[in-house]
């Protein structure tokens, strides 16, 4: 029996579904219907949908419903200077300071990446590409930084997973070779190399839109 509370249960599912992109930007839901859907009363569907909105992945319109949030392309600019930001600040801070890179989860990122490009599983290959950037982050060991990213990572794995659905479903999957590149830099200590690799690994899915 599961422990989890009627809000978390409707929590999940529903933010399940906007990150299968079953849920479509622009849809709009009825905590009527979600009720309905999932046999619980609406307050806890209520909970739910305000936790979403607070991620940044519905927006609630009076009297109408819940709609799924389009994540706008400026946004995902301004998310990807921050991630940069970060992920360059992470390097020449442990640079500085001979901080260990988690080699060995870099490198498990880096295979689940290339195992999901292989099996065209577009949702594994992006969220494992944006948890490889995270871990160069997490080398700091800094929780506001993570807490920074853990709120962008879901909203850009909805971008580009609506993206290649909508516009490019059989679009070659580009980040392998940059990962590789930025994983051997770090490795031979060639930050300049590393900080380049890392810049086309954030912007590539943005400028091939």
């Amino acid at each position: 029996m599961s422990s989890l509370s009627l809000e978390e249960i409707a929590y999940q599912e529903i933010r399940r579904k906007i990150l299968d992109v079953e849920h479509m930007p622009n849809d709009l839901l009825s905590e009527q219907d979600l009720a309905e859907q999932f046999g619980m009363s609406r307050t806890p569907i209520r909970s739910a949908l305000a936790h979403l909105e607070t991620e940044g992945l519905v927006v609630t319109l009076k009297k109408r419903g819940v709609l799924i949030k389009e994540i706008q392309l400026q946004e995902v600019f301004d998310m990807n200077d921050m991630i940069s930001a970060m992920q360059f600040y992470a390097i020449d801070i442990a640079e500085e300071n001979e901080y260990p890179y988690d080699f060995e989860l870099l490198e498990q990122y880096e295979q689940r990446v290339k195992e999901a490009a292989k099996n065209n599983d577009s949702k594994d290959y992006y969220e494992n590409a944006l948890l490889f950037m995270r871990t160069i982050i997490l080398t700091l060991g800094n929780q506001s930084m993570i807490q920074i990213f853990d709120s962008f990572k879901d909203k850009l794995l909805v971008f580009h997973l609506v993206q290649r659905k909508l516009h490019h479903v059989n679009r070659p999957y580009m980040a392998i070779p940059y990962i590789e590149t930025v994983l051997k830099s770090l490795k031979d200590k060639n930050i300049p190399q590393a900080k380049s690799a890392l810049k086309m690994l954030v912007m590539i899915e943005e400028r091939r839109r």
